[in-house]
């Protein structure tokens, strides 16, 4: 495939962050645009997480991957915390009774406790951990780019009602996001977003792009993470073949293939539907 955006006139513009709104061609807000059944569904689920413990993440569970090679004893949890923030946050956009927001605010920040959102796996088996403690963190992974999106997601669902119970919780979610992923992203080069490309481009890119498009509020630098953004998403299209499949298999399709898709989408918002 070719490099799509080498040759395009970018201007550089995108809306400021007052303007943005997500799917800006749909004329309801997100939210409101769910079938009952989907409402339903997503706060059922909700409700089911109200009573129950959130999972616990200590020291020795992210050494599992570095004594014998297990990743799912640390993931489980890492990734239901996720869950969890993401279904209370939909929930209490819905219903919008303060009913889901304690919890959801405990489950957030749980998550922004985390020393590191990088998962053991992808970090070395922890031995990269110091890293997590520097002012503006160098690793960038898969899954500490769905943590930014996912509470990125939570600050424009909720920001308000974050807000009125502790304002602290959304600065919080901004400077993590800012520090663990948006000045990484623009400071350093990784040899994911240039030598070894696979499905980590658009995979991580759509995240970051969608955090920096919910949570950053300073106009140079959402327009610099989105031209930061072009030339590496080129790089993927530049090496993906014609007939669309993911080297490592058809059940990545939807985190490469789609992925691009999201960043498609995620640039088009942001642009104003210029890109």
């Amino acid at each position: 495939m070719a490099r799509l955006f080498e040759g395009y006139k970018f201007t550089g513009k995108i809306l400021p962050f007052e303007s943005f709104r997500p799917f800006l061609d749909k004329k309801q807000d997100l939210t409101k645009a769910w079938s009952d059944e989907r409402k339903n569904s997503c706060i059922k689920q909700a409700e089911s997480y109200l009573q129950e413990k959130i999972p616990s993440l200590p020291a020795t569970l992210y050494a599992q991957f570095r004594r014998n090679g297990n990743r799912s004893l640390y993931e489980t949890p890492y990734f239901e915390r996720r869950v969890m923030a993401i279904s209370l946050a939909c929930a209490e956009a819905i219903e919008n009774k303060g009913r889901f927001t304690d919890k959801l605010m405990d489950v957030v920040w749980a998550i922004l406790e985390e020393t590191t959102w990088v998962v053991p796996a992808h970090n070395n088996g922890g031995e990269q951990l110091f890293n997590q403690y520097k002012e503006t963190v160098k690793d960038i992974d898969l899954f500490s780019a769905e943590t930014g999106s996912c509470l990125a997601w939570v600050y424009y669902l909720c920001k308000d009602k974050l807000d009125k119970e502790s304002p602290v919780s959304c600065k919080r979610i901004y400077y993590e996001i800012n520090r663990r992923l948006l000045t990484p992203f623009v400071t350093y080069e990784y040899a994911w977003a240039v030598i070894y490309i696979n499905n980590w481009v658009p995979w991580i890119v759509s995240n970051i792009l969608i955090a920096a498009a919910f949570v950053e509020r300073d106009i140079d630098k959402r327009e610099k993470i989105v031209s930061h953004a072009l030339p590496i998403l080129d790089n993927f299209t530049n090496t993906y073949g014609e007939d669309g499949g993911c080297e490592e298999g058809p059940n990545y399709w939807a985190r490469a293939g789609a992925a691009y898709f999201d960043c498609l989408e995620a640039l088009y918002d942001m642009s104003g539907g210029e890109i």
